[in-house]
């Protein structure tokens, strides 16, 4: 009797031993686990704010876009001007001479502009 006694001491023992050491791990793995849960909140964090990162730049983007096409149209229409000035300038200078309201003076390089040839003109301007 003694003898099956210390026996089941030492099972109880040993089963203590056991309990002690699964305990152990079983902390081990719930701090574990309480990591990982704190990274993946972290993650969550990092990804919801590299979304709001990436749709403002989408956003940025598609302002600059914008702003990339009316800037194009402005110079489009301002190139558009330009040509039909540059045609009223080679029509003009295709006139014959006397019907141009500049007079060329020897020894000046520009032209001064004829008051006589354009005479309402100089009501504008009066």
């Amino acid at each position: 009797m003694k003898r099956k006694l210390k026996i089941m001491n030492h099972q109880i023992d040993q089963l203590k031993e056991e309990i002690s050491t699964k305990e152990t791990a079983l902390v081990k793995e719930h701090l574990e686990h309480q990591r990982v849960e704190k990274d993946k909140e972290g993650l969550k964090a990092e990804l919801t704010r590299l979304k709001q990162a990436a749709a403002d730049s989408k956003a940025q983007l598609d302002a600059l876009e914008m702003e990339e096409r009316k800037l194009i149209k402005v110079i489009s229409e301002a190139d558009a001007e330009r040509l039909k000035q540059k045609k009223e300038l080679d029509q003009v200078l295709m006139l014959p001479k006397q019907t141009l309201p500049f007079t060329f003076i020897s020894g000046l390089r520009t032209p001064v502009f004829d008051w006589r040839t354009f005479p309402d003109l100089r009501l504008i301007y009066d």
